[in-house]
């Protein structure tokens, strides 16, 4: 029998999501038939986030709002107070990751964001609890996670800026860097954050993370969702959130994001 190997090209900056994070999401079938998945694209252009039924938008001191409904960027702003915090979250809760055999089911994620400042800013961008989504997401003078958040994704300190690292926690238990410096930010410059589940990949990459298109070297395994370390089996809401280390406002930019998980298989 012969042997064949997929790849996905075009890597990089583009608008569009990553084809090496996508290529092997069934999109289509999810959009013709909800029953095989859930599948969400949203880039703003259309969305009223002021209504509620969809999200919720929380903060210190400033608005969350659309800076170009033509174009569908949304803009989460800081108060111009130190530690002042923004958050743009899904009301329910989208997707899951777990490994028990009853709920185990792909999930794919995706955003392009870029930020206004690269100084004293901290954010997060992934998924967490829905509980959890709170101005206080984001611990004072540090951004670091509040210990009993929920959540996956890519986390800044207002220490160190620029600096993009990997990261999960489970409430209550120890955060883990997955992987740090996955990418330096720049102002004003897009970059596109992703990672994807399989519960079916082999032991050593259950979670693959991707910045613009790209593999990053450390995935997570099925010893880490297994471990009590990991929000396993949480049931996980959007979480896009920033704070500023000063008292100067900060934006982090959301273009779009986009989320699919399969149903479980069982």
């Amino acid at each position: 029998m012969a042997n064949f190997t997929i790849t996905y090209e075009a890597a990089g900056t583009s608008q569009t999501p990553s084809p090496i994070v996508w290529g092997d999401c069934p999109v289509l079938e999810m959009i013709a038939d909800p029953g095989v998945g859930d599948h969400i694209y949203d880039n703003f252009s259309h969305t009223n986030l002021e209504n509620g039924d969809v999200y919720q938008g929380l903060g210190d001191n400033a608005p969350v709002y659309v800076v170009d409904s033509l174009e569908g960027r949304v803009s989460i702003t800081s108060g111009g107070t130190d530690n002042n915090q923004s958050i743009l979250g899904s009301m329910v809760d989208i997707g899951h990751i777990s490994d028990t055999a009853a709920e185990e089911a792909e999930l794919w994620f995706e955003a392009r964001i870029k930020v206004s400042s690269i100084a004293d800013q901290g954010l997060f961008v992934g998924l967490a609890a829905e509980a959890d989504i709170a101005v206080d997401f984001l611990a004072d003078n540090s951004a670091a996670l509040v210990s009993t958040a929920d959540c996956i994704g890519f986390h800044v300190l207002t220490a160190t800026p620029a600096a993009v690292g990997v990261v999960y926690q489970k409430g209550g238990a120890a955060y883990t860097a997955v992987q740090t410096g996955v990418h330096t930010l720049v102002a004003d410059t897009y970059v596109k954050l992703g990672f994807k589940f399989n519960p079916i990949a082999d032991t050593s990459e259950r979670i693959k993370f991707y910045v613009n298109g790209v593999e990053t070297t450390t995935p997570v395994t099925g010893a880490n969702i297994a471990a009590a370390t990991f929000p396993d089996s949480v049931n996980l809401a959007l979480m896009l959130t920033n704070k500023t280390g000063e008292g100067v406002t900060k934006s982090l930019v959301v273009d779009w994001y986009r989320f699919a998980q399969r149903k479980p298989r069982v």
